[in-house]
């Protein structure tokens, strides 16, 4: 299938809430807290965070219908208890169920590094699937000497250069903004504007 792929605007964001909602809807760890997932919360805290990259929020349409969604959030690596090299992460990455496993994801994933790479970041480092992220390029982040914050490494901790020797003079921490460590009480209220 063709994809048609377009920045987000803010009138799609309720859409799109929903829609990462479904995707999500009780396939993570939020089921057991009695939510089914809480993405769609994440996502709408992020666009309001200051290292929201709104250049690479970008929807996938299918026959004008928005079937997907993927943001990116400006992260660092803390080299020391000074230095901190900036690079991107990005997530939520959503599907509607009915078109996963048709290339959307894939398509959203290439042509967001594209975007990010034209606009000049470095690297990409994400937390996820440690048997689909490889075939873009992501490699396992302790091939670049860079750790979580508490010093460990596992196959879903993946880093991806956007340009080539950025990161080979770079080794430290992993660290993601305080947004996404969300609290699950603002998400089970959030949760109330939406049906299921």
């Amino acid at each position: 299938m063709k994809y048609d792929i377009r920045n987000e605007n803010k009138s799609d964001w309720y859409e799109v809430e929903v829609l990462t909602r479904e995707a999500f809807w009780n396939k993570q760890k939020c089921s057991e807290h009695g939510i089914g997932c809480d993405e769609h919360y994440l996502l709408h805290l992020l666009r309001q965070y200051s290292g929201f990259v709104k250049e690479l929020d970008f929807v996938a349409q299918l026959n004008n219908c928005i079937i997907g969604n993927i943001v990116y959030t400006k992260a660092w690596i803390k080299e020391d208890n000074v230095n901190c090299q900036e690079v991107l992460t990005f997530g939520p990455i959503s599907v509607l169920p009915k078109f996963q496993r048709q290339g959307c994801g894939s398509e959203l994933v290439i042509y967001s590094m594209e975007a990010a790479t034209r606009m000049g970041f470095g690297a990409v480092i994400i937390y996820g699937h440690p048997s689909y992220y490889p075939k873009f390029g992501f490699q396992d982040a302790s091939e670049f000497c860079i750790t979580t914050p508490e010093g460990k490494n596992f196959p879903a901790f993946m880093v991806k250069e956007l340009k080539n020797g950025f990161l080979k003079n770079i080794t430290g921490t992993f660290h993601l903004p305080e947004i996404f460590n969300i609290k699950i009480d603002d998400a089970i209220k959030f949760n109330k504007n939406y049906t299921k």
